[in-house]
């Protein structure tokens, strides 16, 4: 199964959202991982982080 450019344009959409609620002054809500996470996404045993289990 080939997923194409969802993951870009779903993170592309995720992205814009963020922008358009800072830019209001809305809260920014969802599953955002911490900087943490992210680093610990290039090493080994990483933390998937919320909303993947």
């Amino acid at each position: 199964m080939s997923l194409g450019s969802l993951l870009y344009r779903a993170a592309l959409g995720e992205a814009m959202a963020v922008a358009a609620n800072i830019r209001t002054g809305r809260k920014v809500g969802g599953d955002v991982p911490t900087y943490a996470q992210v680093q610990n996404l290039s090493a080994r045993g990483h933390d998937p982080g919320p909303g993947s289990g």
